[in-house]
């Protein structure tokens, strides 16, 4: 609230200068390029902030194309930060609006770069069409060889989005045709690699595309490993496609000794990982299993925390196929087993850890950026104001600063509730995954030979539950799937222990209804660990969703043995609790447990509803 009063405050004075000198104009464009700085050392939320500012002073004053340019450009940024790429798309394309007359840095050809690749992510290739058309109308088509490259790059690409790839293949030529006029060695072999991905990928023209890879490979004058590493892992990347994995695996090995050689970068260590991964992934599809562990083991010793937690997923992909395939030792897969469970706690943790230290960081920038404005002085302006205009602009700082603070509080209500599902989901899938692991190890100890098939099934489960870890809603079909294999796991455990029925009213399972998951899970665990305990008959449990105005509601039925008032231990639980209270913020609801046989006394068993709030879309 300070913040926006000192910044109205800074206005006013200024409007109550003499015109609009030089210096008035020299000190706002330095205050401008101080916010837009600011912006770039900032927390999302406060950048957002400094950049509005920023779009105030350019709208009220006359300021150069490169000003707006850059000022718009990170406003695109910001909302691509945001995953709003519909708005990122707005102001990307503003900024370049404002490039006239040519092309003269690198930071230009960005704002084109940037602007194409989000029409390319929200599929709006025609648009992306009228970005390259200007980008063409800016350079110098005569001399300008690099960047005329470029201009082919972006049209290359964006047939391929056609799926036009004659097109593709014709513009990928024509660039390779400027690098050469330019004397561009190192892009102009990275042109190659992306022609003869074209030939490959698309075009079916292998002929083509190692005729390509041939030559490259043959080149004893490249000074670049980094480069030497692209060619031969690209080189294997195809040859694996054509199921030659010696040959493949013989050209990782040539990357990795490349990589080796290289100098240290941020990307070393992720370059290794995925040629291990590669290597392993191909001794795996020869069968060479003991090999194939060998190579894991080297990609796990470079350290997760080094490498991004794609390759992490791939490694223990590949490690779940082996120990799958192998199923000799036991005591190895429940190991392998515990070990994913501790990366899944390890993984929600970081991700937690990570949004609360973003809070505190804004917290901390809040308070060091209200020392600054206090500390801000004004200098050459001249106040004239007498007391009508004074009370009239402290009234109007009070209606501004009420609605900021209605609109700041509305959205740190949403944070709190997003962080609150998150946690959510944080506690209970360890939980569950704990709890499903100790089924396996007693499985193991009581029968290993059937233990093998409930294995299998668990690590089915274990993928679902991995792909939709860092999602906060996820589509109803995938819950269910993830639900009904949870359940399958429960039948092997106790056979012919219990029956389940799902059904639907006013929706299907085919629509597009995200939820948020694990919700569901607890309640059937509760019903099969407790509610079945000691029974003599066949226990049943019936899902019954419905669509209801904008929740989704559920009922969830057994005939088990229910609850006392004396026992705490099911309404008390945590994963109940933290349930109930998410439940409470996102859908004004409490959730309802009754025991049937409080409603009829010839009935056993629970009775559980509650809503559950859904989007038409994945989007956060």
């Amino acid at each position: 609230m300070l913040n926006r009063a000192v910044f109205l405050i800074f206005i006013f004075l200024l409007s109550c200068s003499k015109g609009n000198d030089k210096k008035s104009i020299s000190l706002i464009e330095t205050h401008i390029k101080a916010l837009q700085n600011k912006s770039s050392k900032s927390t999302l939320d406060s950048s957002f902030f400094y950049l509005k500012q920023a779009d105030t002073l350019l709208k009220k004053y006359k300021f150069s194309d490169s000003l707006n340019a850059e000022n718009n450009y990170l406003l695109g940024h910001y909302y691509k930060e945001k995953k709003d790429l519909d708005s990122a798309a707005i102001y990307l394309y503003k900024t370049i609006k404002y490039v006239k007359d040519s092309i003269t840095s690198y930071r230009q050809d960005r704002y084109f770069i940037d602007a194409c690749n989000n029409f390319w992510s929200i599929d709006k290739i025609g648009d992306s069409f009228t970005v390259i058309d200007q980008y063409f109308t800016l350079i110098d088509n005569e001399n300008d060889h690099n960047r005329m490259a470029l201009a082919y790059y972006f049209k290359s690409n964006a047939y391929l989005s056609l799926k036009d790839y004659n097109n593709a293949l014709k513009f990928s030529k024509e660039r390779i045709k400027m690098l050469k006029k330019a004397n561009d060695s190192l892009n102009l072999i990275l042109a190659y690699i992306s022609l003869a991905k074209i030939k490959f990928h698309y075009l079916n023209d292998t002929v083509g595309t190692f005729k390509i890879m041939d030559s490259l490979v043959k080149l004893k004058n490249i000074q670049s490993n980094t480069l030497k590493k692209q060619i031969y892992g690209q080189y294997g990347v195809f040859k694996f496609f054509q199921e030659d994995y010696f040959t493949a695996i013989n050209y990782y090995k040539k990357g990795i000794k490349s990589i080796k050689l290289s100098k240290n970068s941020p990307w070393k260590s992720n370059n290794l990982a995925s040629s291990f991964g590669n290597i392993a992934e191909a001794y795996i599809e020869l069968n060479k299993l003991k090999k194939a562990a060998i190579y894991l083991d080297s990609m796990a010793s470079i350290g997760f925390n080094n490498i991004d937690d794609k390759y992490v997923r791939s490694y223990m992909k590949y490690k779940l196929s082996l120990a799958t395939m192998t199923n000799k030792d036991i005591s190895s897969i429940t190991n392998y087993l515990d070990s994913i469970y501790n990366f899944q706690t390890h993984l929600y943790q970081k991700k937690i850890n990570k949004e609360l230290i973003a809070l505190k960081a804004a917290n901390t920038n809040e308070k060091q950026l209200l020392k600054e404005k206090q500390t801000i002085e004004i200098n050459n302006v001249k106040l004239k104001l007498n007391l009508y205009l004074l009370l009239g602009f402290i009234t109007l700082i009070l209606i501004l600063s009420f609605i900021f603070y209605q609109r700041r509080k509305f959205k740190y209500e949403k944070l709190s509730l997003q962080m609150q599902q998150r946690l959510l989901r944080s506690q209970m899938n360890p939980h569950f995954m704990f709890n499903t692991l100790s089924v396996i190890q007693n499985q193991i100890q009581k029968n290993p030979e059937k233990s093998s098939n409930y294995l299998i099934k668990f690590s089915r489960l274990l993928r679902l539950i991995l792909d939709n870890s860092l999602h906060n809603y996820v589509l109803l079909e995938n819950e269910l799937e993830s639900l009904e294999k949870y359940i399958e796991l429960q039948l092997l455990r106790f056979p012919k222990k219990f029956i389940y029925s799902i059904n639907f009213e006013n929706l299907d399972l085919e629509d597009l209804i995200f939820i948020p998951p694990m919700l569901l899970q607890p309640f059937i665990e509760n019903s099969i660990e407790h509610g079945f305990k000691g029974i003599d008959y066949l226990g049943e449990i019936n899902i019954h969703l419905k669509l209801q105005n904008k929740f989704v509601k559920c009922i969830i039925e057994d005939n088990g043995v229910g609850f006392t008032k004396a026992d705490y231990t099911y309404k008390n639980s945590t994963s109940l609790k933290l349930i109930n209270s998410f439940l409470m913020k996102s859908t004004k609801s409490k959730m309802v447990i009754k025991n049937k046989k409080d409603q009829l006394n010839n009935l056993n068993g629970l009775y559980i509803e509650f809503l559950i709030p859904f989007k038409l879309s994945n989007n956060d």
